[in-house]
């Protein structure tokens, strides 16, 4: 059974900071933020503990804690399938996101941090969460898993590049500062 619980909702999932979230017998917990000594920010998720962690790593080769990335909502546009597909990738990253138990890993994901419409609007992205890059990874998920059906491959350094570390900050800086050049 849950303990007290003392946290927030991140991407409807149930959160804690600094503290056990359980979010079932026989689930493990959605999502835990914690705490960067160095910086003093927050990261999110512990590996092995959280539901997303094993769907972040199993399907993108991604570690928990990760980055929250830079804030922003709406979430930027998908890239074009020219930017992701376009690209030679070294290994088979469609083969990653179509094996079973990628599926499985997203599924308890899924169940664990989008319970209630509060929850799901921002499993969804159509709500503000505190992790854009987690948002991110969902859509992405969602997206490629389509996408992959067409026996094409896309590489993960060009799906970071221009859509999980990107953020609208980016083209705001670029397009104030060369919109005269």
């Amino acid at each position: 059974m849950a303990a007290g619980f003392h946290g927030v909702l991140l991407l409807g999932f149930p959160i804690a900071i600094g503290a056990d979230c359980v979010a079932g017998e026989k689930r493990g917990s959605c999502l835990t933020v914690l705490r960067d000594a160095a910086t003093d920010g927050r990261l999110f998720g512990k590996p092995g503990k959280d539901n997303f962690c094993s769907f972040a790593s199993v399907c993108f080769g991604m570690a928990c804690p990760i980055k929250p990335g830079a804030p922003e909502f709406p979430l930027l546009p998908w890239p074009s399938e020219e930017l992701l597909f376009g690209v030679e990738s070294p290994s088979s990253s469609c083969s990653k996101l179509l094996n079973p138990s990628c599926a499985a890993e997203y599924q308890r994901a899924e169940l664990d941090c989008a319970r209630d419409p509060h929850s799901r609007s921002i499993w969804e992205g159509e709500t503000q969460g505190l992790c854009p890059r987690c948002q991110k990874l969902v859509r992405a998920y969602q997206q490629l898993s389509k996408l992959c059906q067409t026996g094409r491959d896309f590489s993960l350094d060009a799906l970071k590049l221009h859509f999980l570390e990107r953020s609208a900050s980016d083209d705001v800086w670029r397009s104030d500062l060369t919109a005269e050049l």
